[in-house]
């Protein structure tokens, strides 16, 4: 039989719709859930009958979204939705009359006492250092201490924790401090808008009175709340990837935070607004600063507002100075040191320790290699898609280590707690209790 012009035949799909395609819902019930943003929907509808002012409260709430969702795709690393909502209801509740009381009580000792600071609409009255002076203790300080708190409990009791849940609150890096801290922000401005600046509007100059804050305080939050918190998120979670001074680099970020703040406040007008600009332009270049220092950069999804810098076609690919690796995809992994022997295991063996990753379990033993199979979210640094060794300590065999042999930088968490930088190149000791987190997935030892 002669070929049929244009292949073999194909029966044409049917003209007739299937049950499926007639009763959706049968079928995609499931998905809806999951894709089709059922669940915000969900909430902010139910707010329109539960809450008083319920179309401001559901502007409100876009508003915020769409404000964390700027920073998110700024930062660039994926976190579960549900993570900012937790940040925010801790910072809500520390902003109830009975908590907030007593950070009133306790910073206005700077100020001796809380009344000393008068009314906003009698600041021009008052000389300008003086104002300063005030706003700094009572206002800067304070605000950007209680917003931070949330941030820092999160640091430091999340790998205490040890459930699932909680992982995806720990803060390994300075991205995740921005975007911890970009929730406590919200949380501290939708309260402090919602609950008191907006109800005091609407009761003295009516709805558009109130519709016209609510822009003006949520929508324009990228240059108030969340670029000072945001900012200092950024060093809460350098000091946990880079624990050497950690109170310190925390104290240096809540300065400036703090001053950032007492300028929008004390200033009015034209040097107000350079204020504004000033204070995102900070956060943005700690974000970038974030994104450029990330162990997890490879997987980075952030990307540039316009190509003016893209690499041409045919060009070769070089590495520019201090690019992160997501950026240089297309570079030829760099050479590496051939990787030591194998050394005897039985002494290592001796130790007992097996690492778990994403349910797997993997013995360690002196010479254990990891692929790029085994931990899907690495690239490795040399043609041989090794990863990670595990080695052991040149005078103590039973003492073992993890040797980083792909492109980028690990976050190890001790087991006393303590966060730390794993390099290239570098080793970190295997105890039990210790942890590794390569970018999305976590390697945990047991003994």
């Amino acid at each position: 039989m002669e070929n049929r012009p244009g292949g073999p035949y194909q029966q044409r799909e049917s003209d007739t719709p299937s049950k499926s395609q007639l009763l959706p819902f049968l079928s995609e019930g499931k998905a809806v859930v999951n894709k089709a943003h059922f669940i915000p929907f969900v909430v902010l509808f139910l707010l329109s009958f539960w809450v008083p002012n319920p179309f401001l409260w559901v502007v409100a709430l876009l508003l915020a979204m769409g404000t964390f969702y700027v920073i998110y795709r700024l930062c660039g690393k994926s976190i579960q939705p549900w993570v900012p909502l937790v940040p925010a209801a801790l910072t809500a509740a520390l902003l109830l009359p009975g908590v907030w009381g007593i950070f009133e009580g306790l910073f206005g000792i700077f100020i001796g006492g809380q009344d000393q600071l008068p009314a906003p609409q009698f600041w021009a009255q008052i000389p300008f250092p003086t104002l300063f002076y005030k706003i700094f203790f009572f206002v800067g300080l304070k605000e950007e201490f209680v917003k931070a708190l949330p941030v820092l409990f999160l640091a430091l009791a999340a790998p205490k924790i040890g459930a699932k849940f909680a992982r995806a609150l720990e803060i390994h890096e300075p991205l995740d401090g921005i975007l911890i801290a970009t929730g406590s922000a919200l949380g501290f401005t939708l309260y402090e808008t919602m609950l008191e600046y907006v109800p005091r509007a609407i009761q003295q100059g009516g709805f558009s009175s109130g519709i016209d804050l609510l822009l003006q305080r949520v929508g324009g939050d990228l240059a108030g709340h969340i670029a000072y918190s945001g900012y200092l998120g950024y060093f809460i979670g350098l000091a946990m990837m880079r624990p050497k001074g950690r109170w310190k680099t925390i104290a240096i970020g809540w300065v400036f935070a703090s001053v950032m703040h007492t300028f929008w406040d004390a200033l009015d007008g034209t040097p107000e607004l350079l204020v504004g600009v000033v204070s995102y332009g900070l956060l943005a270049a700690a974000i970038l600063k974030a994104r450029q220092i990330s162990p997890s950069r490879s997987q980075n999804f952030a990307t540039q507002l316009y190509r003016g810098g893209e690499q041409l076609p045919g060009q070769p690919a070089v590495p520019p100075q201090n690019a992160s690796w997501s950026q240089v995809t297309t570079a030829p992994p760099p050479v590496v040191q051939e990787a030591p022997k194998q050394k005897p295991a039985h002494a290592a063996r001796a130790a007992g320790l097996t690492f778990t990753i994403e349910g797997k379990h993997f013995p360690l033993a002196a010479g254990r290699r990891f692929s790029e199979a085994d931990i899907p979210v690495l690239v490795a640094a040399g043609a041989d898609k090794v990863v990670a060794e595990v080695t052991s300590h040149p005078s103590d065999p039973s003492i073992l280590g993890l040797r980083n042999l792909s492109i980028g930088s690990w976050i190890a968490m001790t087991p006393n707690g303590e966060s730390r930088e794993i390099p290239a190149g570098k080793t970190i000791r295997l105890s039990p209790g210790t942890s590794v987190q390569f970018g999305k997935i976590r390697g945990e030892v047991t003994g």
